[in-house]
């Protein structure tokens, strides 16, 4: 059966090439049988042809030169878009300097496991735009600091790694590159990749990105400073991290972030993350933020820390009722509003379920607009044990402050030992019971 169908293929394909010429699957004088595993036999009609990953480099002056760093064993064809090519097969810095100044398309096929375009000074800044998804070269596994420094480097194409599936890490991919916005699924589907760690760190004009970046990367457990240190960015749209639930870290992610549109925090941004344990300084430094969504870490009932997550949120003006309900393991909000000097109100209800709390050192230190505390606020917190620097520095308060003191509500030992409530309320000498609070809690 199987040759009556090969023999009227090759009947269709004689017909199809004295009509047509050359057929689209190639030349019959290119043809030849080969094996398909055991009896069977199918025509090849020889090398299909490869498109290659292409970049644009721009030479700025004569006899300057583009250089490309493989840092592990690779056999790869370089076009470098002034009519000379490269066939390379090693593992050490590959050189091209180029005669005249012009723009330049850099095409690239073959096979490598890691390709470097800013390891040299001299040249990482003639990289100025990826033109094509990466497409050509096989056998990459690793990303990590690819276009590091590749500061003139601002324009990346619509899933740009799609292709890349046996790729574990974009660690430090763009660090401090200057990429603009990342388009729809730069990332998507790749599978296999752990953490985005330093992706885009320190890309000081990166403005927007594309919800479904992330797309189709299930393994993921830390978006480690991914975005931090974006001076433009606007903020994470809606959906960003929906198909990241197997992260656990949250740390530093979205770090002194200053662009002025970043302002709000979808409410459903981390809806999807239920195995995060860490929101460490996630939005540390973000001083445009000036709303959080009440229910923004409603599903994240595994987290059991909030260290200066909203630290140098100086735009904030109140911390929410009912933020941390439903944050039943956390121990420690050590920092998490310090110096958020725009903070005026603490709602109720803020820790209403946070008894495994131990640590809330300098959580509101110099909040100095802060004016209102409610004086139930650390109700539930009966194992709170570190309260130093809590509201140190917090003048404006008129409200009374919480009775942190009184050991028939908090009668846990170990807060009483002074080096663990020191200084928790000094400063606060508007505060409506300030004449209660013991010298050593005002740091007297």
């Amino acid at each position: 059966m199987n040759k009556l169908i090969t023999f009227f293929f090759i009947s269709l394909l004689i017909i199809c090439q004295s009509l047509y010429g050359d057929v689209v699957l190639g030349k019959l004088s290119d043809a030849s049988w080969v094996s398909a595993g055991g009896s069977d036999m199918v025509l090849s009609f020889g090398t299909v042809s490869v498109t290659p990953w292409e970049l644009e480099v721009v030479i700025e002056a004569p006899d300057v030169s583009f250089n490309i760093t493989p840092t592990a064993a690779v056999a790869l064809k370089i076009d470098w878009g002034d009519g000379s090519e490269s066939n390379y097969t090693g593992s050490t810095i590959v050189h091209h300097t180029y005669t005249n100044a012009d723009t330049y398309t850099v095409a690239l096929s073959g096979s490598a496991t890691k390709l470097v375009f800013g390891n040299d000074v001299a040249t990482r800044g003639r990289l100025k735009r990826i033109l094509t998804k990466l497409d050509g070269v096989s056998d990459l596994t690793t990303f990590f600091q690819s276009f590091y420094l590749c500061a003139n480097l601002n324009w990346v194409p619509e899933s740009l790694f799609e292709n890349a599936e046996g790729v574990t890490t974009f660690e430090q991919l763009f660090r401090n590159s200057g990429v603009t916005n990342l388009p729809d699924l730069v990332f998507a589907n790749n599978s296999e990749i752990t953490t985005f760690r330093n992706t885009l760190y320190g890309c000081a004009k990166l403005a927007t990105v594309s919800s479904n970046i992330f797309s189709g990367c299930p393994k993921v457990a830390s978006f480690h400073a991914t975005f931090a240190y974006n001076y433009l960015f606007n903020g994470p749209p809606i959906g960003l991290f929906d198909d990241n639930t197997n992260v656990t870290s949250f740390y530093t992610t979205f770090a002194d972030n200053q662009g002025l549109g970043f302002t709000n925090l979808p409410a459903s941004l981390f809806a999807k993350c239920t195995k995060v344990t860490s929101f460490g300084s996630t939005f540390h430094g973000c001083k445009y933020v000036k709303e959080l969504p009440p229910t923004l870490f409603n599903n994240n009932t595994a987290a059991t820390s909030f260290i200066q997550t909203f630290r140098n949120c100086w735009a904030l003006v109140t911390v929410p009722s009912g933020l941390f309900t439903n944050n039943l393991n956390v121990t420690s909000f050590s920092g998490a509003f310090y110096t958020d000097y725009g903070l005026k109100n603490i709602e109720t209800n803020v820790f209403p379920n946070s008894n495994k709390a131990i640590d809330f050192s300098i959580c509101f230190y110099s909040c100095t607009a802060l004016t209102n505390v409610p004086t139930d606020l650390f109700d539930s917190c009966t194992n709170m044990y570190k309260t130093t620097g809590l509201f140190q520095g917090c003048a404006a308060i008129v409200s009374d402050v919480p009775e942190l003191w009184d050991t028939a509500k908090f009668g846990n030992a170990t807060l009483a030992v002074e080096a663990n409530h020191l200084n928790t309320f000094t400063g606060c000498i508007n505060a409506g019971n300030y004449a209660d609070i013991p010298d050593a809690w005002k740091g007297l």
